[in-house]
């Protein structure tokens, strides 16, 4: 057999060992330290690269994402034991400690369990606003991704997962592959602040398209998460597919458990409720803070009245219809990124800005030129718009009124 990672010809046994054949260990499909039991055929993937992966990529699995950090407490406390391995006196201590207090790599978010406290848990040092963490993160979505890689290399073998899935390979094995924007995902939360549960991570459902387009549906305590096989994959419509045609879980339901009434309920917030058999995604994306405007367009932008937030609307105005004055249409598009302007922004023009604001533009008002100001925006027809707080995750109502540049 061979390693997916690193291509070398792998073998079970240590006594035949070589610079030319590899020994190959146990890969959890899903990293231990989330619940993960099932591992993959034996030499599927070597020691090296599965000790290398384990330390650049699965880790931050649990250490980066305030959801996953708050299940493992969750399943540990369930089960009155760490959850993972425990192969050392050392790492038992510190799996058992982190039951009680945990944080985020590199001192990010902080859970201590306070049973005086509210839902018994105090959290410190969130990221970004009370859902800082929940947002796109680099490091975690590397490590969502590896985890479908493994749900199909569980069921296919190395030349096919070569042939078809190489992207997805090099997304996740090299360490400088910065293409994060292409490699987007879905998740439904369930409120677990307040209904913990534990069960061992499995793939949900597996989506078909042309090409070996394969979105991989994976399910976890804490959330369901949607996951491409390819870049650029996942969005609004295929989010849709999945919410609106989950599968039926037979063992769970003869139980007296629904999995999609559980989900639905997405952090208990009544207008992002979802209703019969169907499962509300939020699309998770790269957001790239401080990029600069399309040179032909404004981005409209709206605030959070949940968390205050800077939040793209995903409307995108046109810079000649404000030069010329022209307030009577507007483009949509899907776009997630921050409003900042350039010295080239209006260089045609004649004029050098570098942001606007009221000060700025009156010294311009003599030239006879007219420029974006501060009621310019409210007096478009705009009305009945929604967009997903980047921060929070609160669903935005706004109209013309609500936006500015």
């Amino acid at each position: 057999m061979k390693c997916i990672w690193c291509n070398s010809d792998t073998t079970t046994n240590k006594a035949q060992i070589s610079e030319s054949l590899k020994y190959a260990n146990a890969e959890h499909i899903f990293p231990d330290a989330v619940g993960g039991k099932r591992t993959l055929d034996l030499g599927k993937v070597c020691e090296e690269c599965n000790s290398r992966l384990g330390n650049e990529v699965d880790k931050f699995l649990k250490t980066e994402n305030f959801a996953f950090m708050l299940q493992y407490q969750n399943s540990s406390y369930i089960q009155g034991k760490p959850i993972g391995r425990v192969n050392s006196s050392e790492r038992r201590k510190r799996k058992e400690s982190e039951i009680y207090k945990i944080q985020g790599y590199g001192g990010g978010t902080l859970i201590e369990r306070d049973e005086s406290s509210f839902n018994h848990i105090k959290l410190t040092n969130l990221a970004s606003g009370t859902a800082g963490d929940l947002i796109y993160n680099d490091l975690f979505s590397k490590a969502l991704h590896k985890c479908a890689l493994n749900v199909i290399l569980d069921e296919q073998d190395y030349e096919y997962v070569k042939k078809n899935y190489q992207e997805l390979i090099d997304f996740i094995n090299t360490p400088n592959n910065q293409e994060y924007q292409r490699w987007s995902y879905g998740v439904c939360y369930f409120n677990f602040l307040f209904e913990p549960i534990h069960f061992e991570p499995f793939c949900l459902q597996k989506i078909e398209g042309v090409n070996n387009n394969l979105a991989v549906v994976l399910i976890f305590p804490c959330g369901i998460f949607v996951v491409s096989s390819k870049p650029d994959l996942v969005d609004a419509s295929l989010l849709k597919i999945v919410g609106d045609n989950p599968p039926y879980l037979k063992n769970w339901d003869s139980q007296g458990f629904s999995y999609i009434d559980y989900y639905q309920s997405n952090f208990s917030n009544e207008n992002r409720f979802s209703f019969g058999d169907k499962l509300k995604f939020n699309l998770i994306k790269k957001e790239i803070k401080g990029r600069e405007n399309h040179k032909d367009l404004f981005y409209l932008l709206t605030n959070c009245k949940t968390c205050g937030q800077v939040n793209p609307t995903g409307i995108n105005l046109p810079k000649t219809n404000f030069l010329e004055k022209e307030h009577s249409s507007w483009i949509g598009a899907n776009r997630n990124s921050w409003n900042r302007f350039t010295d080239d922004d209006l260089r045609v023009k004649g004029l050098l800005i570098e942001k606007w604001d009221a000060e700025s533009l009156e010294l311009y008002k003599d030239q006879g030129i007219t420029y974006p100001q501060k009621y310019d925006v409210k007096e478009m027809n705009i009305q009945n718009c929604s967009t997903r707080c980047i921060n929070c995750f609160e669903e935005i109502l706004f109209e013309a009124k609500d936006c500015f540049l």
